[in-house]
């Protein structure tokens, strides 16, 4: 674990996502973690390459929340997903 600023955040953010690397990023309430994600994810969208900004407070969400709700398809376990998802 490393512990960084705001700035760096901002800054390693862009570094992880140009490598296809999901961060963990903690810390105490208040300090900018989230506003920083924002931010990041305002410029990468604004950029118009296709993605979309979505936030959630995953710690609210159950299992079919985030994967959608199981059925059986040929045999196997698939997923109606969620209507409130991004696509």
């Amino acid at each position: 674990m490393i512990t960084i600023n705001h700035n760096q955040l901002a800054r390693a953010l862009f570094v992880l996502y140009r490598a296809n690397v999901t961060p963990m990023i903690i810390g105490p309430s208040g300090v900018g973690k989230s506003q920083a994600v924002q931010e990041f994810a305002r410029k990468v969208t604004d950029a118009s390459d296709g993605h979309q900004y979505w936030q959630s407070q995953l710690s609210c969400l159950e299992a079919p929340d985030l994967m959608g709700v199981p059925f059986e398809k040929d045999g196997r376990t698939a997923y109606l997903p969620p209507e409130n998802m991004p696509g």
